[in-house]
């Protein structure tokens, strides 16, 4: 069977020699890993590198603890520029600041326009946009302002206005922004101490997946309702529900009910389950993030001819609830 943790955020055990900047890892299984990647890139020092905003350098060279719910530091950017919206999903990933009154085609428009200007300014201040930026302060810059909703318009590629490097990094963002509710870390490694002490559950360490996934749960309830008709966002869903009732289970208590009611969630936990007494079909391979990959997956064999009903069904479900 699928390990229950498969979907939560994992950090790298080579993080006290490399420095972290948001990204995308998969799993043995090929689920993919709600976390952070690291970067071939040593640690530098500030002069070594572009301008911080106050804030994060202040960080750096002071190493206060951060306020109770402030995470704009583990988003940080250059001079001049924000991370709130990316900060802010942490504990609201629902909240709608840059995709506010606008319909998703809109959204997607405006997170153009607005990274657009980022490129334009990071440009005329004689430091063009670097994608392997130090900490990721310049990828942290371009999509400071964008709430989820936007992140989620980008990394779904919405009307193809965006590259495949936007969509990757917006993706994640979003997975940090997950990592972090779940108190599983992400970040600069400087401040991974730090978050473990004020926030941390690493399941790797305290043994609690309960507690970790139903955070997970809770988050992932809260998002948009265009994410929430995704693949990935019903695999992570399933999941974070799984790593929740077996933590619960080895603890030797009984779970609440936490079931979703989106159908799309309703099948891949139903084929999910088939995989308890069958050992062989609890292999997944490659990614997990749409339909195609979804039913070349071992343990969603007999289920494929009810998925396009369940997306179907799910638009429809998510549709009546606007």
């Amino acid at each position: 069977m699928i390990s229950s943790i498969n979907t939560v955020l994992i950090r790298s055990t080579n993080q006290s020699e490399k420095q972290v900047t948001a990204g995308s890892p998969t799993n043995d299984s090929g689920s993919s890993v709600t976390g952070v990647a690291v970067s071939d890139k040593l640690s530098a020092s500030v002069t070594d590198t572009v301008s911080l905003s106050p804030e994060t350098a202040n960080a750096i060279t002071s190493g206060t603890n951060m306020p109770i719910n402030g995470f704009n530091k583990y988003f940080p950017v250059r001079a001049g520029f924000t991370s709130t919206a990316l900060s802010n999903a942490v504990t609201q990933p629902g909240i709608q600041t840059s995709s506010s009154g606008k319909n998703f085609n809109e959204v997607a428009l405006d997170a153009r326009v607005r990274m657009d200007a980022k490129y334009a300014a990071m440009s005329a201040s004689g430091k063009p946009y670097d994608s392997s930026s130090w900490e990721g302060v310049d990828s942290a810059a371009l999509m400071g302002e964008l709430d989820r909703r936007s992140l989620y318009a980008v990394s779904s590629n919405t009307g193809g206005l965006f590259t495949q490097d936007e969509q990757s990094t917006a993706q994640s963002y979003m997975n940090q922004q997950q990592g972090m509710a779940m108190g599983l870390g992400g970040g600069p490694i400087r401040l991974a101490g730090e978050f473990d002490a004020a926030y941390g559950k690493t399941p790797t360490l305290t043994g609690d997946y309960a507690s970790v996934g139903k955070a997970g749960v809770l988050f992932l309830d809260k998002v948009s309702n265009e994410e929430k008709s995704s693949v990935l966002w019903a695999m992570n869903r399933a999941g974070a529900q799984e790593a929740y009732e077996s933590g619960m289970e080895l603890m030797g208590r009984t779970p609440e009910n936490i079931d979703s009611d989106i159908p799309l969630v309703k099948l891949i936990r139903a084929a999910m389950a088939t995989m308890q007494n069958d050992p062989g079909r609890g292999i997944s391979t490659g990614s997990i993030t749409n339909a195609t990959e979804l039913k070349n997956q071992a343990w969603f064999k007999g289920f494929e001819s009810r998925l396009d009903v369940a997306l179907m069904e799910t638009n429809t479900f998510l549709m009546d609830r606007h």
